[in-house]
């Protein structure tokens, strides 16, 4: 099993200690930076110049990809997930910093084997929305309970991409539209521009397809250590969601949290069958 890690980053500070604790903890996967520098010099600096473990073009190096300005998470992940090919995905914030040895070879590992789960994430040591990701004693894969897994570090097989592509033309996401040299799927809602809820959207949306959320407490990342690049402060106000929040109201006509999927005496979808 193949799998890419995109790092969407506009902090030099924030995209060389997170590399740096990928490649520390022996992870040998490609990693695929989406550039939202807006310092075109120290951009250029890091792709050419700078560690060799972020440099593109070197061994050991990093895959480099323009991201789209103004920055909207949905869309610049998109195109991280373009470029990994028919790989699987593991969605990486660049403030969290990866702690355990081949930790996400051993979340890749579960998530293939345990099928059920449409999106399993790292166990969090610091600032989570979701507290049953909080890093727990162990190596358990654990079911989540609340509508949404927080995207600070979760992993996405390819099947279930491809079943999202599928699930959002039902859902009316838009069309598939090229930026650039890249062709943009819509796996995440683009039309999340604003702060979060891109991942409730996602998570909604992977309910419907039968599948599970879950995390791996044998592999932990760090995210309490580096100031969050797109975010305010350490802690997302109501004024940031407010937006997204709205968008996501409109266009599942419930709030997070309050749709069919998660009522349990409501049939549960057929589980997709790959």
């Amino acid at each position: 099993m193949s799998f890419s890690i995109i790092i969407p980053s506009k902090s030099r500070e924030n995209l060389l200690a997170c590399v740096a604790c990928i490649r520390a903890a022996k992870e040998l996967s490609r990693i695929i930076i989406v550039d939202d520098f807006r310092d075109r010099d120290e951009a250029r600096w890091l792709r050419e110049e700078g560690p060799e473990n972020v440099r593109a073009g070197v061994d050991g190096g990093c895959t480099w990809v323009n991201g789209i300005t103004p920055f909207v998470f949905a869309r610049n992940i998109n195109r991280g997930i373009v470029a990994a090919g028919d790989d699987d995905v593991l969605l990486l914030n660049d403030d969290a910093l990866l702690k355990t040895h081949l930790g996400f070879s051993w979340l890749a590992s579960e998530a293939n084997s345990k099928q059920e789960y449409g999106i399993m994430a790292a166990a969090v040591d610091g600032a989570c929305g979701c507290v049953e990701q909080n890093a727990q004693p162990g190596t358990r894969v654990r079911p989540v309970k609340h509508h949404t897994i927080v995207f600070i570090a979760v992993y996405l097989r390819r099947a279930v991409l491809n079943g999202l592509l599928n699930i959002s033309v039902l859902i009316d996401d838009g069309p598939f539209e090229p930026e650039g040299d890249i062709i943009t799927k819509h796996w995440l809602d683009e039309t999340f521009v604003s702060y979060g809820y891109d991942d409730d959207d996602m998570c909604e949306r992977v309910r419907q397809l039968g599948l599970k959320l879950g995390v791996f407490d044998g592999c932990v990342v760090d995210h309490g250590t580096l100031k969050s690049s797109y975010r305010h402060d350490q802690a997302a106000s109501v004024a940031d969601l407010a937006p997204n929040r709205q968008r996501f109201e409109e266009k599942w006509g419930f709030a997070p949290g309050q749709g069919p999927s998660m009522r349990a005496k409501v049939n549960p979808a057929e589980p997709i069958r790959w």
